[in-house]
């Protein structure tokens, strides 16, 4: 997902390898996504784990809540590692004490003016 203050979310679906495959895992051909990287921009990128995290009734946490929460985020100016530990936090809420069977990645790169 790609984030500016004032602006809407943009979603990204690339093909090709999933996020965090080590290199020997990975294989065929990839998506080349380019933009520009403006100031103020975040780019939040995660594994399945964190929309597929399950709660204690077998429902997904899903994209709309990461979405939600990653907006809610840059509009209150939160750094990159503030973001990771919010985002994380609400997956760890809604999963409760159910087990969480795959890896839960987040990413989240932040350009901001000086």
């Amino acid at each position: 997902m790609i984030g500016r203050e004032g602006h809407p979310v943009r979603q990204i679906f690339p093909d090709g390898a999933a996020f965090g495959l080590l290199p020997a895992d990975i294989c065929g051909d990839y998506d080349l996504i380019t933009f520009s990287f403006l100031h103020d921009m975040s780019i939040l990128m995660f594994s399945d784990g964190i929309t597929e995290a399950l709660n204690g009734e077998g429902e997904e946490f899903g994209l709309d809540p990461l979405v939600e929460i990653f907006n809610d985020a840059m509009l209150q100016n939160k750094t990159p590692r503030e973001m990771v530990d919010i985002i994380i936090r609400e997956v760890n809420a809604f999963a409760g004490d159910t087990i969480q069977a795959d890896d839960q990645t987040v990413v989240v790169i932040q350009s901001k003016r000086d």
